[in-house]
């Protein structure tokens, strides 16, 4: 993983919106989900561990009008009824 640290990626997000972009990220653990969720990007691919969180669960619900979601097919198999 790149750490890249929280300043840069709010200029970086700040950039993106000026040139009216969608931002994707490619979240595998619940860390990263959140600080995608927390910097306003657009679109989250694969969240392999988000199942093992009600937290990142949670979050990703009161989002859901802002966000687009990609989930791996782990994801979907964990959360089918």
């Amino acid at each position: 993983m790149i750490y890249c640290p929280r300043i840069v990626l709010r200029r970086w997000r700040l950039q993106w919106k000026r040139r009216i972009a969608a931002s994707a990220a490619h979240c595998r653990g619940s860390k990263d989900i959140m600080l995608a969720l927390q910097h306003g990007v657009d679109v989250i691919y694969h969240l392999d561990f988000a199942w093992k969180d009600e937290a990142i669960l949670r979050a990703l619900e009161d989002a859901r009008d802002r966000i687009f979601v990609g989930p791996a097919v782990a994801v979907l198999d964990k959360l089918a009824p």
